[in-house]
């Protein structure tokens, strides 16, 4: 993976905390029983900019579903 402003290979994690479900994945009671897809979270620091980002693992469609919450009036 390289770096997302410099381009550098990205070459050191600085975390790794394992697998984690999408956040903000509301279940449903039903779903509450059943095993929860998750996804790895590491987090790589940049040896050259120091730029400290998230791996890409997934694509966006498997991670951000229709009732995903995002309200543009809080971001920012």
């Amino acid at each position: 993976m390289k770096c997302r402003h410099c381009h550098a290979q990205l070459q050191h994690v600085f975390l790794d905390l394992g697998h984690a479900p999408p956040s903000n994945a509301y279940l449903s009671e039903a779903q509450l029983r059943a095993p929860e897809t998750t996804f790895p979270l590491k987090i790589l620091v940049c040896d050259t900019c120091w730029l400290v980002q998230t791996e890409d693992y997934t694509a966006a469609d498997e991670l951000f579903s229709s009732d995903y919450a995002y309200f543009s009036s809080t971001s920012q």
